[in-house]
């Protein structure tokens, strides 16, 4: 109880200091903080501390695209697990989903890019700036 009066005070307090993204809203999984971005997030810097989990949720790629690994410094980023549901006759047209956890403090660009058999484009880009939850400083 106490762990999750903490996540929810620090959680509140990065939303009222602007450190979350407007609309993002944080789940607890297994006693983690996870900040949830989607493609209305593309162009920000997105703070967020090491021990909170990320996860980035987009709509499928627009037809003959798919998309590509996500591009990130993997010294500060790490990958988890990875989703993708397929569309469905009621007008969902699938989701993307990517799970990450941090190894340290630092600042990364997360680019997102869809490819087809003759064209990449980019789709997502956020800056992520990860601080230690223990009071040191980004690097």
């Amino acid at each position: 109880m106490f762990i999750v009066t903490m996540c929810s005070l620090m959680f509140v307090s990065c939303q009222k200091d602007g450190l979350l993204p407007s609309g993002s809203t944080p789940t607890f999984v297994d006693g983690n903080t996870v900040v949830s971005l989607t493609g209305l997030d593309n162009g920000r810097t997105i703070n967020i501390l090491d021990i909170e989990k990320l996860k980035v949720t987009l709509g499928s790629a627009a037809t003959g695209y798919q998309y590509t690994l996500p591009k990130y410094d993997n010294s500060i980023l790490s990958l988890g697990t990875t989703s993708q549901s397929s569309p469905t006759a009621t007008g969902n047209f699938g989701v993307n989903a990517w799970n990450f956890t941090f190894f340290k403090p630092g600042t990364t660009t997360l680019v997102v890019n869809a490819t087809s058999a003759t064209d990449t484009i980019k789709v997502f880009e956020v800056t992520i700036v990860v601080t230690s939850a223990t009071g040191g400083q980004s690097f």
